[in-house]
């Protein structure tokens, strides 16, 4: 593999682990608290590189890409205060499947065969997942498969804008809004304490800076060498390291039916992703 490739590998490595930093620091803050700490952290970490970049007007597309990805990360995040690592992580990664009808939605771009072959493999296994009956799945679920929908149409708004070749003040953009939109939920709706920010500052710092500010420059640098369709198939490892983390650290653990509906769920990212 190539260093380009592992440049990838460590994004998708670094977003798996991100999901185990996301849950357990769920001990300490409420979800918008945290999400308001990633973004804002993510923004300033951005914000000196802004500058140096040149190209058209990121209105009003950061802004509304912003908003989705605050109602995106809003279900995800509340959804692993009582969801598995595992279980999370798998579900959010439908966001790929569901992203080429999110896409039909906007562009009136039906979706290629691929694409309904991988939604019948993610249907199969999310039921797979859920022990063969989704009834089975609690609030936390629901909600990561809320988010991978609200993902999904943040990565069609996210491709409306990157037509403006400001990559870095795009993202900027995106997480400013979505620091600005947490913080007032984050003060009427949670409790904020010193004590309990401090406890879940090693979380707030690696998905802030790690998780969110790094790995863009990572793919900044890996894109350029890496074709789309192989870097999307290499990012597929997400979840696994997501599962990887959790079944080390928190003793999670999934039945043959489970690992069977994530197999299924991982296969029909790939179909699609290649595609």
């Amino acid at each position: 593999m190539r260093r380009p490739e592992l440049l990838v590998l460590l994004a998708a490595f670094i977003w798996g682990v991100a999901f185990l930093f996301q849950k357990t620091a769920m001990q300490s803050v409420g979800p918008f608290t945290f999400l308001f700490a990633r973004s804002a952290l993510a923004a300033l970490a951005l914000a000196p590189f802004v500058r140096r970049e040149t190209g058209g007007s990121l209105w009003p597309w950061a802004p509304l890409a912003g908003l989705a990805f605050f109602v995106a990360a809003g279900f995800q995040q509340s959804g692993i205060v009582t969801a598995s690592v595992t279980h999370t992580s798998f579900l959010t990664s439908l966001y790929v499947v569901l992203t080429p009808f999110a896409a039909w939605v906007a562009f009136r771009r039906p979706p290629a065969r691929e694409v309904w072959i991988g939604a019948g493999l993610a249907l199969a296994g999310t039921w797979a997942m859920a022990g063969g009956d989704v009834r089975a799945f609690g609030r936390g679920e629901w909600l990561a498969i809320a988010g991978a929908v609200a993902w999904a149409a943040y990565m069609v708004l996210n491709q409306s804008g990157s037509g403006t070749g400001r990559p870095l003040g795009f993202t900027f953009g995106v997480f400013v809004t979505v620091a600005v939109l947490s913080l007032p939920v984050a003060l009427l709706a949670e409790p904020i304490t010193l004590p309990s920010l401090k406890a879940a500052l090693p979380e707030m710092l690696f998905v802030g800076l790690c998780s969110s500010a790094l790995t863009f420059g990572l793919f900044s640098i890996a894109l350029r060498h890496v074709s789309g369709a192989r870097a999307a198939v290499i990012l597929s490892s997400e979840a696994l390291f997501a599962a990887l983390a959790g079944m080390v650290v928190l003793g999670e653990r999934l039945d043959a039916l489970g690992w069977a509906g994530a197999a299924l769920i991982l296969s029909a990212v790939v179909v699609v992703q290649r595609r």
